[in-house]
């Protein structure tokens, strides 16, 4: 798998020039406003399906992660966010990918920078906060993962990953602080999230899961 994942790697960097130079020349458009940048989703379409970065980016995030190629994978995950429009919450796991890489790096104010800049512009982001308190719990800081817990607490909306990005995190936090009660609270709300989840996966879906 690890040689998989280098190779992948590898490849991409080779191609990833070329594709920052299609995406600039064909699919950004000038506009009274300023240049309209595509989103992935708009590039899916207009490439008959052929193109589908709309897991591919994030995929080679978590892959220089994972071989370690944090500079590498800091780079890629901040110039894949500027190539492209990102609608709603899809850039998620590339900035969460950046604060948790440069943490990786020793750069831990950098990191911290990065992550409050993210909770400034989007208040209340679960993935943030998870991202953002995994950093510093994996260093043994709780205290430091507790606060920011506790201040980035997103609107209880069970409908939307990030909020259970959020409670996963809070869970573990909680649990690892010997805070029982708050613990099995977000662990309450998980499982409610995965049981109303299990409910809307069409019965086709249900009977092909192994």
């Amino acid at each position: 798998l690890e040689n998989k994942e280098e190779s992948a790697a590898d490849q991409f960097t080779g191609l990833w020039p070329r594709i920052k130079e299609y995406v600039e020349h064909y699919m950004y458009r000038d506009t009274p406003s300023g240049v309209h940048k595509a989103s992935v989703e708009e590039i899916l379409t207009a490439t008959g399906y052929r193109l589908d970065f709309t897991n591919l980016i994030p995929e080679m995030g978590m892959v220089f992660h994972n071989m370690s190629r944090y500079r590498e994978g800091v780079a890629f995950c901040r110039e894949a966010l500027e190539l492209f429009r990102w609608d709603g919450r899809t850039a998620d796991e590339l900035k969460a990918e950046v604060g948790e890489m440069l943490a990786e790096m020793g750069e831990v104010g950098e990191s911290d920078a990065w992550f409050e800049e993210w909770l400034k512009s989007d208040p209340g982001n679960g993935s943030c906060a998870n991202a953002y308190a995994f950093c510093h719990q994996s260093r043994g800081d709780l205290e430091r993962a507790r606060r920011i817990i506790e201040t980035a607490e997103p609107a209880r909306s069970t409908d939307e990953p990030a909020y259970e990005n959020y409670c996963l995190r809070a869970e573990s936090v909680y649990r690892e602080c010997g805070e029982t009660e708050l613990a099995d609270r977000y662990k309450a709300e998980l499982e409610e999230i995965q049981a109303r989840r299990k409910k809307e996966i069409p019965w086709w879906e249900e009977k092909t899961k192994p």
